[in-house]
C-alpha cells in the first residue's frame, strides 16, 4: 500500500514542476485543482483502508474548497481584473525548473541523512511532499503577477496537508477544519487584496506596489 502513496507523492511532485513551467493564470488554477484532485484520492484510498470516516469529510470538504469554490472564485477574480504584464515571472522557466530540481535533490538529501525516518520507509513520500512547499514558495516569490501568488500559498497548504496525509496518516479533523477556514479566510483577503491593487494601479503586477514608496 505504501507503493500506492509513494506513487501519489511522485505525481503531486510532478505537478509542482508542472506549474513552475506554466505561464499563464488560468495554467495556474488548473494545475492546482489536479494537484488537489490527487490528495483527494490518496485520502480517499487512506479512509477505505482505515476505516477513518473523518478523512471522508476532509475529502469532500476538500473537493468543494479546492476543486470547484477556489479555482472558481480565483477565474472570477482573473476575469475581473486587467492584465498588463508582459513578463509574470522574475526568473526564466528553465532557471526556474532547475531550481525546482535542484530543491528536490537538496530534501532528499537532507532526508535521507537522517536515520530514523529512512528507517521508516517514508523517504519517497517525505521527500515529494516537503519539495512540494519549497517548490510552492518558489513559485510565489517568482511570479510578479498577484494570482500566481496566492497559487503559491494554495500549493505550500497542499504541500504541508500532503505531508500530514502521506507521513502520519492524517490529523485530527478539528485541526483540518480549522486549516481550511483559516485557507478560505486567507483566500478572500487575498482577492480583495488583488482587487485594490488592480483599482489603483490598473494592473496586478505587484511590483507596481514599489510606486507607493515615498
Amino acid at each position: 500500500m505504501n507503493n500506492i502513496y509513494d506513487i501519489l507523492s511522485l505525481m503531486l511532485l510532478t505537478s509542482s514542476i508542472v506549474l513552475i513551467t506554466n505561464k499563464r493564470a488560468l495554467s495556474y488554477i488548473r494545475t492546482f485543482q489536479v494537484q488537489s484532485i490527487i490528495i483527494i484520492v490518496g485520502a480517499l484510498i487512506m479512509s477505505a483502508n482505515n476505516h477513518h470516516i473523518d478523512l471522508l469529510i476532509v475529502s469532500a470538504i476538500m473537493l468543494f474548497l479546492k476543486v470547484i469554490y477556489i479555482p472558481r472564485y480565483l477565474r472570477s477574480t482573473h476575469n475581473k481584473v486587467n492584465h498588463e504584464i508582459h513578463k509574470d515571472f522574475y526568473l526564466n522557466i528553465p532557471i526556474l525548473s532547475f531550481i525546482a530540481c535542484l530543491l528536490v535533490a537538496i530534501v532528499y538529501l537532507t532526508i535521507s541523512g537522517i536515520p530514523l525516518i529512512s528507517a521508516k520507509d517514508i523517504t519517497t513520500p517525505l521527500t515529494c511532499n516537503l519539495s512540494i512547499i519549497f517548490i510552492g514558495l518558489l513559485f510565489m516569490i517568482s511570479r510578479k503577477d498577484a494570482i500566481g501568488q496566492i497559487i503559491g500559498f494554495l500549493v505550500i497548504e497542499n504541500g504541508l496537508f500532503s505531508t500530514a496525509l502521506f507521513t502520519t496518516h492524517g490529523m485530527p479533523l478539528i485541526i483540518d477544519l480549522g486549516i481550511f477556514i483559516d485557507l478560505l479566510t486567507a483566500i478572500i483577503i487575498m482577492s480583495m487584496i488583488v482587487f485594490r491593487i488592480n483599482t489603483s494601479f490598473q494592473s496586478t503586477d505587484t511590483d507596481k506596489l514599489h510606486n507607493l514608496r515615498g
